[in-house]
């Protein structure tokens, strides 16, 4: 019989006997002080000492109180016996190796659990059973460490607190990722950590095991998914957390209820200046050849990518680059309706918006979504499902830029030469 099935038969025996045992105790108490006095074989009643009818009061009060010790005692180990071996929270460690460490109300480690091969790695020949949670923390990341599965090369770590108390859920949450942080400075990483509470039911739980990960990274999946549904949750859970949190970051994507510090890691791609010049290439231009452009990393048919795009005349050129060693894996173009001033530096005209791109005079997508916001009223984190989309409309180049927040949606044009705002819109979405 295990630590949780000995827990549950001995909660199941006090909640049964303790009014049972109570009542007993009054019973027995209230029938000793009218119990009849023994008699002799003629019907006489034995008479006792005046010393012993004086002690009688006195011991049946003491049965009495040694009776309620007992029960109140017992009840008492039963709440310290749960507090040492009944499951308070669950604290998941996701880089590559996904850990969740179970731990009760004092914050002591009752399992460490492997949820997939590189997790059993890390845990090899490591007893984390009656750690404190502190100190199962620092073993797990130095562990990682030293593994080379946390480096400058990818520094990203996800924490997911899963508690039935929001208020402690959220103050673990905290505490643990300023710890983690603190621990990768002490070995000179800049690293990237993702918190989060989780909520954990069938269906999640069901995705975790699926895809051997944990709890918290079906979670931070999902959540991304809901802000991009062209990914698939098989595909994501193969990918590393540095590598899920670069998509975000790419994308510029706001997750709701996931606390992000640091920036993840992209030192063990090509770059996206890089993948530019490889497109560049590829096509026989030259960055005073094209307009505007746009890189963004990506995934896709199992790897990470760029997807690098830009016009040049009256053409516009697609092209999707394998990150890790920048091979071209597609590359489309397809006409362009030249729109008017959108001239290349070759016409002479240095004024045109196109020219403007070629100095690098646009202001940045971040700019733009800037603009919006603080025109809007609204702070960056109240935002959710922001998209800023580079466009050319009758001859003037601007961003578009889209916001929910609360029950409205915003929309917005940026001038993409100079900033001002061209039009914007905000109505009670349904």
């Amino acid at each position: 019989m295990n630590d949780r099935e000995l827990e549950a038969k001995l909660q199941r025996a006090v909640a049964a006997s303790t009014p049972d045992v109570w009542e007993q105790i009054r019973a027995r108490c209230a029938a000793a002080e009218n119990k009849p006095q023994p008699a002799d074989e003629a019907g006489a009643v034995v008479s006792f000492s005046a010393a012993r009818k004086r002690r009688q009061p006195w011991a049946r009060a003491l049965a009495c109180v040694a009776a309620l010790v007992l029960v109140i005692g017992g009840f008492g180990m039963f709440r310290q016996y749960q507090a040492q071996h009944a499951v308070d929270s669950v604290i998941a460690l996701d880089v590559n190796p996904s850990v969740e460490l179970q731990i009760n109300a004092e914050e002591r480690v009752l399992h460490a659990v492997a949820r997939n091969a590189d997790a059993e790695g890390i845990l090899d020949g490591m007893d984390l059973s009656g750690a404190t949670l502190d100190v199962a923390v620092n073993a797990l990341i130095g562990s990682m460490l030293k593994n080379g599965y946390i480096s400058e090369l990818a520094n990203s770590i996800l924490v997911s607190v899963e508690s039935g108390d929001q208020a402690r859920s959220t103050a673990l949450q905290e505490r643990l990722a300023a710890e983690i942080d603190s621990i990768l400075q002490s070995f000179s990483v800049e690293g990237a950590v993702i918190s989060q509470t989780v909520t954990s039911d069938e269906s999640l739980a069901a995705l975790a095991s699926e895809n051997q990960i944990s709890a918290g990274k079906a979670s931070l999946i999902n959540t991304i998914i809901a802000q991009n549904s062209l990914y698939s949750f098989t595909e994501l859970a193969k990918l590393s957390i540095n590598e899920l949190t670069l998509l975000v970051e790419s994308q510029q994507e706001t997750l709701t209820e996931v606390v992000s510090t640091g920036t993840a890691s992209d030192k063990a791609y090509i770059g996206r200046e890089a993948a530019l010049a490889l497109a560049l290439e590829h096509s026989g231009l030259t960055e005073a050849d094209i307009l505007y452009q746009e890189i963004e990393m990506d995934f896709d048919d199992g790897q990470m990518v760029y997807e690098v795009e830009f016009f040049a005349g009256e053409m516009k050129y697609e092209y999707e680059i394998a990150a890790g060693d920048g091979a071209i894996l597609k590359m489309d173009t397809e006409a362009e309706e030249r729109p008017i001033g959108q001239d290349t530096a070759a016409d002479g005209n240095m004024d045109s918006p196109g020219s403007a791109a070629m100095r690098g005079e646009y202001i940045t997508a971040n700019e733009a979504r800037a603009i919006a916001l603080l025109h809007a009223g609204i702070d960056e984190a109240d935002a959710w499902e922001m998209e800023v989309d580079f466009d050319v409309d009758d001859g003037v180049a601007l961003y578009e830029v889209e916001w929910y927040s609360g029950r409205m949606e915003y929309d917005y044009e940026i001038d993409a030469l100079n900033g001002e705002i061209l039009q914007y819109d905000a109505e009670v979405e349904d």
